[in-house]
């Protein structure tokens, strides 16, 4: 009884042909408050659902002794407000019998979906409203397809992902191929590529809509199977969704276990060192039709690769099916054994991916968008960072050069790296400086551990055995590194130990590979608005001029987008919190500056004052800067 009182889910049980209702649970009693439900038929007590059609399911589950369900089921509903409410519901009804096997009544459970559709509805009317303000502008139409896509990939202890997408020369229009990776609760992860049939601003509007339902229905329900039978659902209610071929792979990282549903896509690659496999197809249709999706298995030892695309880099111009696919093992096994250039030393799974879409695509040009995603089991897991420093000055550049050489291998974007190394310093100094008391001995030194865990997010605790003072925010040069790491990271949190004596700081990050987009090969790249991959902040000293002194110069350079601006935003906190003196921003190299990247100038510039913002003559920057009344200079000296 505690178990269906306490079940989140709304529950209802009803009896008899009448269906009177002989129980309901607390979720569903917070759901209607103030309804008198027990005793009272169905159809009386939800008088206001007569016409809505849920009555019918009841009574048919009843009669026919089948369950009935209803997904996103709207209805208006007396909530005891005095006035109707729209809801929205996903349900089952299954029949009640007792023990003579006939059925005495019904058991209805549900979940209240209202706030996912709304959220859902609302992304869905802001992509339309930005479509239709913007479609005539073929920059904002590529920034719209970056949007669609996943800002970045999840970095994992044991799987490297890398991904590559290449937008196809003819009329640069945004596509609907769009790839992604996802973390899932159970410690395996979920590969996706996709394909929307069609091109322009109204494919990427529905590609963006079924990414985001695929990614929301692996984290309920990892099984592929099930998450492709609810997208076919949601497709068949979308008429441009229709034909969408999807490639879903889902691995275990622990065991090398995969399993994979290819809806209308080509099949999978498998890149081993004894060289490459497809593997086969699972055989099931394209979405919007209705059909069953039946997974297939293979398995990949440690050191294999999976590389899954879009058609795009198969139907090349000029060049058979059959040929185009042996292309691609042969440069996906080339770049895994090795024998691709690879100067930067980046993980082989992006190596791989960036090799066979910019190789491919340069060979024969290509005349659709090229989307190749890429997953390594390493060879070992990546192990923890375990450092233990006195705690002793020198101790913060030791840490911050140990946890520098730890991310290394990570690769991981501009803000996530920025991020994770002044956060470990901010705090290796807060214990250096104020745990333990002056002139006393600091024996128990600190300790540093770094933990990445299987769901991509990144755990450090910074422990001591000093004891805890209370933040001097006063102070012009201490005091607020924790308050400066708590905005900077996703979650900060303070343990004392007893009597205050021990303290230890831990905070988590998502972290984040970026991707590899990029125009077709062959257009000028002045063209195309460049991701964050292109966007980078450096900070150097510069002499000033004779009545100012030193400065603290931030370069901004490339796209300063909706995904960059975090890493702007974080770089800014950075510079004007751990640095003494004038700080200028110069953001003359600035490509793009949109309303993301103004809200965080104008944020930093409330926050400080004494923060000066250059922007040379005629650079983006400039004539933005103009347009929303930022104050700046035309020049550095």
């Amino acid at each position: 009884m505690a178990g269906f009182e306490q079940n989140p889910d709304l529950m209802l049980v009803a009896r008899g042909q009448d269906l009177h209702i002989v129980g309901v649970n607390q979720a569903m009693r917070r759901l209607v408050p103030g309804k008198d439900l027990i005793g009272v038929p169905l159809t009386v007590a939800w008088a206001e659902l007569e016409g809505q059609q849920i009555f019918d399911l009841y009574e048919r589950c009843f009669r026919t002794g089948e369950a009935e369900d209803g997904h996103e089921w709207r209805l208006v509903v007396d909530r005891g407000a005095g006035e109707p409410a729209e809801i929205f519901l996903d349900f089952g009804v299954s029949p009640w019998t007792g023990g003579d096997g006939r059925i005495v009544g019904v058991i209805g459970r549900g979940t209240d979906v209202t706030a996912l559709v709304r959220a859902r509805d609302e992304a869905v009317e802001q992509q339309k409203r930005a479509a239709s303000e913007l479609a005539d502008a073929q920059e904002t139409v590529l920034a719209i397809q970056d949007a669609m896509l996943p800002p970045g990939l999840p970095v994992l202890p044991q799987v490297d992902i890398g991904g590559s997408y290449i937008l196809a020369e003819e009329g640069a229009a945004a596509g609907g191929d769009w790839f992604d990776a996802v973390a899932l609760q159970d410690g395996r992860v979920a590969l996706i590529a996709g394909d929307v049939v069609g091109h322009g601003i109204e494919a990427s509007a529905v590609m963006g809509q079924l990414r985001s339902a695929l990614v929301t229905l692996l984290l309920r329900d990892s099984d592929p199977e099930s998450a492709l039978t609810e997208l076919d659902r949601f497709a068949r209610r979308l008429p441009e969704a229709r034909a969408t071929t999807v490639c879903l792979a889902v691995l275990d990282p622990a065991t090398g276990g995969l399993s994979y549903v290819t809806a209308g896509h080509p099949p999978p690659l498998l890149v081993s060192p004894d060289g490459p496999r497809f593997l086969d197809s699972s055989g099931a249709g394209v979405l919007g039709y209705g059909d069953t999706f039946e997974a297939h298995t293979a398995s990949l030892a440690r050191g294999d690769l999976l590389v899954i695309y879009t058609d795009g880099i198969l139907e090349r111009p000029g060049v058979a099916p059959a040929r185009a696919a042996a292309d691609l093992a042969r440069v996906a096994f080339e770049a895994f054994t090795g024998h691709a250039p690879n100067p930067a030393g980046v993980p082989i799974a992006e190596l791989v991916s960036s090799t066979t879409t910019e190789q491919l695509s340069r060979a024969t040009g290509i005349r659709d968008d090229v989307t190749v995603l890429s997953a390594r089991l390493l060879e070992t897991p990546r192990d923890d960072l375990l450092l233990r420093l006195p705690a002793v000055e020198d101790s913060v550049r030791v840490a911050r050069e140990r946890v520098e050489a730890w991310l290394t291998p990570l690769h991981l974007d501009l803000a996530s790296g920025l991020v994770v190394q002044h956060a470990v310093g901010e705090l290796v100094t807060n214990v250096v400086l104020h745990a333990y008391a002056e002139g006393s001995p600091a024996a128990g030194g600190l300790r540093v551990h770094a933990r990445l865990g299987e769901d991509g997010v990144l755990t450090v605790r910074v422990a001591d055995d000093g004891r805890w003072r209370e933040p001097d925010e006063s102070s012009t040069y201490g005091g607020r590194g924790l308050s400066t790491t708590r905005t900077l990271v996703d979650s900060l949190q303070v343990v004392h130990g007893a009597d205050d004596h021990g303290t230890t700081v831990t905070f988590t990050l998502r972290l984040l590979r970026t991707a590899n987009l990029a125009s077709a090969v062959g257009r000028p790249a002045t063209t195309v608005p460049r991701r964050t991959h292109d966007f980078a902040v450096t900070t150097g000293r510069r002499p000033g001029t004779a009545d100012d002194g030193p400065r603290d110069v931030v370069t901004v350079t490339g796209a300063v987008d909706v995904f960059s601006a975090r890493s702007l935003e974080r770089a800014l906190v950075v510079a004007t919190t751990s640095r003494s003196g004038a700080v200028v921003v110069d953001l003359s190299h600035v490509s793009v500056l949109s309303s993301a990247g103004v809200q965080v100038l104008t944020d930093a510039r409330e926050q400080a004052p004494e923060l000066t913002f250059v922007a040379s003559p005629a650079s983006p920057a400039q004539r933005v800067l103009d347009l929303v009344h930022l104050p700046y200079r035309a020049a550095l000296g």
